[in-house]
């Protein structure tokens, strides 16, 4: 009689397999900083920011382009050098997005000029501008600002049967991702992009713009700041 042999197929849990590649992103990043802390290094993290207007396509992060708008004290870089930072020598490790209503309040996702719209035009403008990164006039990297913030809250509306009568609220869920720093951040919502800065003579560029025909900036999103922040080391005895 044939002996009958029983395997067992081991699945891969996929969300393990998530949390591995974060750990391994997070290990890449931890470990950056713990070599250049040795070195001499100082972790810093830097903030530029956008206050949007009616109808604007364009701004350049971390150019002092902040006191055009009066908003100079939100933000915190070198504002009279080349770069970001302070020290002429260091690294940009990485860069991320983040939406704020007006001084930093938490953005409304459920207000606008309709039920929603701050929510709709939110995906449309970021889903629309691009960003570029440049390194004395030379691209390095190009692409989405969707693609460098955390993904906006998914709503579930109700389904209403019948008149709803005037002045009522109705139910609705909304799923969000929670923020964190740009060091522990998952890596598919924030760009990790080494730029060396090796003198006073570099120049760093981040540029974010719309099409000409595209998305233009609509009165729901006016004043609301689009932020955008850099983690950083620097050598400053060097």
């Amino acid at each position: 009689m044939a002996e009958v042999t029983q395997t067992t197929q081991r699945q891969t849990n996929p969300m393990r397999l998530n949390r591995k590649t974060e750990s391994r992103e997070l290990n890449k990043t931890g470990s950056v900083i713990q070599q250049v802390q040795k070195q001499g290094g100082i972790v810093t993290e830097l903030t530029s920011v956008w206050k949007l207007g009616t109808s604007e396509k364009s701004f350049n992060y971390f150019s002092g382009a902040e006191a055009s708008k009066s908003v100079t004290h939100l933000a915190h870089y070198n504002f009279n050098g080349k770069t970001p930072i302070n020290a002429s020598k260091g690294s940009i490790l990485a860069f991320g997005f983040q939406l704020y209503g007006a001084d930093y309040a938490q953005f409304d996702f459920s207000g606008g000029s309709t039920a929603y719209g701050n929510l709709n035009e939110a995906s449309k403008f970021l889903n629309q501008l691009r960003y570029e990164i440049k390194k004395n006039k030379i691209v390095l990297r190009e692409g989405l600002v969707s693609s460098l913030h955390e993904p906006l809250p998914q709503i579930l509306k109700p389904k209403i049967v019948g008149t709803e009568p005037s002045n009522s609220s109705t139910p609705v869920n909304a799923i969000r991702v929670e923020s964190n720093n740009l060091e522990n951040k998952n890596s598919k919502h924030s760009l990790f992009v080494p730029i060396t800065i090796n003198g006073s003579g570099d120049t760093i560029e981040f540029n974010v713009f719309l099409p000409p025909a595209g998305y233009s900036i609509n009165s729901d999103l006016n004043d609301s700041l689009l932020v955008l922040n850099a983690l950083c080391v620097e050598y400053p005895n060097r």
